[in-house]
């Protein structure tokens, strides 16, 4: 039986989109000085601002990159920026498969964030009283930067059991794996 999808493909584009208006990258992907101390142990330009990137990304709008995903001029720029860093460097980023790996790892490790089944508890706000779909929201909202959030596929099944009325546990959703096998 096909799956439906509670939220459209606009809607999921608009939730997971990254920032490029100088507003939410000021908001958003300013780094603090810790972010800086965390950054600088990385080796080279290119793996500075990868690590930089997926660790702007986790935090908003809360989910990881994909390989290859184009990111956005204006927030390339304002993370090269504040890494004193040519954003073309972004292309050698990665060359080893394993880098993206080891340095989400090493996120989670240094940030705190949690595996996306565990985050689940912050989907039903999306869902109120007065409204049926999760136009406007952001997870952002909640102001909570902590949690990595699983994609796609969970968000929209956390909507989906909100609007039928089940509680959202994390067990009742499929946990996806983050690494290769």
């Amino acid at each position: 039986m096909p799956r439906r999808r509670v939220l459209t493909e606009a809607q999921l584009e608009t939730l997971f989109a990254l920032p490029t208006t100088e507003a939410d990258l000021a908001l958003h992907w300013t780094l603090s000085p810790a972010d800086h101390a965390a950054i600088q142990g990385r080796r080279g330009d290119h793996n500075r601002l990868g690590f930089t990137l997926q660790l702007c990304a986790l935090r908003y709008p809360g989910r990881l990159l994909r390989p290859g995903e184009p990111i956005p001029p204006p927030a390339l720029n304002h993370l090269a920026r504040q890494l004193n860093v040519d954003p073309g460097a972004l292309a050698a980023y990665a060359a080893r498969f394993q880098t993206r790996y080891e340095q989400l790892d090493d996120l989670r490790r240094l940030f705190g964030f949690t595996a996306p089944e565990l985050s689940i508890s912050l989907i039903p706000p999306c869902v109120s009283v007065h409204s049926a779909t999760c136009d406007g929201f952001s997870f952002a909202d909640l102001g909570v930067r902590r949690p990595a959030l699983g994609g796609q596929t969970v968000s929209d099944q956390g909507c989906r059991l909100r609007l039928r009325g089940s509680p959202v546990k994390p067990a009742s959703i499929r946990r996806r794996r983050t690494r290769p096998r």
